[in-house]
């Protein structure tokens, strides 16, 4: 399979777009993901598996960010942050000898 390259002659991978300056990027490097004002009413199927899209305004209870289609569940996903907070309760899976609160 041929790797595509925009803005480089060498691509590193399927498909590479480097930035304008490694140590010093401008505010348009990057790509903008397909933003949308709600998901379309026709669902898209496997082939879709992955989509990504950023969802501009609050539809229904899911509120603006980035989703991705996953059709096993066949549903937009969001991405959500990882939470590594300590919690005043307790945290499932940590070690009391290495893991605790003073």
């Amino acid at each position: 399979m041929p790797k595509f390259g925009i803005g480089t002659t060498n691509p590193q991978a399927q498909l590479d777009i480097p930035a304008s300056s490694q140590a010093a990027p401008v505010n348009t490097d990057g790509i903008l993901i397909p933003r949308v004002d709600a998901f379309s009413d026709t669902n898209p199927t496997a082939t879709q598996q992955g989509m990504l899209v950023y969802l501009t305004k609050t539809v229904g209870t899911d509120a603006p960010g980035f989703y991705y289609w996953d059709n096993g569940s066949t549903s937009w996903l969001p991405f959500e942050g990882i939470n590594e907070e300590w919690s005043l309760t307790g945290n499932a899976g940590t070690s009391p000898i290495i893991n605790f609160l003073t």
